[in-house]
């Protein structure tokens, strides 16, 4: 049974462990664009509902993104690119932080 449950951990495990980095993803929206934009569109929800939950519980926010502003995909795009560009280290770093580093980027928190 011990192993049964270490073989499913693993299983649901490995998936984590491969988020793409920022490279891959600049290669992977070359070949396919619309599921890229899909994809960087989950994580910038993601992002947004984590930001919102953070806000909830502690007052602090890992962005401060104005109401009235809306964040669209070529925006998203447009920081992350910035960001990686000014700080080159990010292009190996998981695809998440760089959405969080790019939303931080355009909508700071002073």
């Amino acid at each position: 049974m011990n192993r049964l449950v270490s073989i499913i951990l693993m299983f649901f495990a490995a998936p984590a462990l491969a988020e793409q980095n920022y490279i891959e993803f600049q290669y992977y929206t070359r070949q396919e664009s619309e599921l890229s934009s899909a994809a960087l569109e989950g994580y910038m929800y993601g992002v947004h509902w984590a930001n919102t939950l953070l806000w909830d519980s502690t007052g602090l926010r890992l962005y401060c993104q104005p109401e009235h502003l809306t964040v669209n995909i070529e925006n998203l795009k447009g920081g992350m690119k910035l960001h990686v560009e000014n700080n080159p280290e990010l292009e190996t770093a998981p695809l998440g932080e760089v959405v969080v580093a790019g939303l931080q980027l355009l909508f700071p928190c002073d």
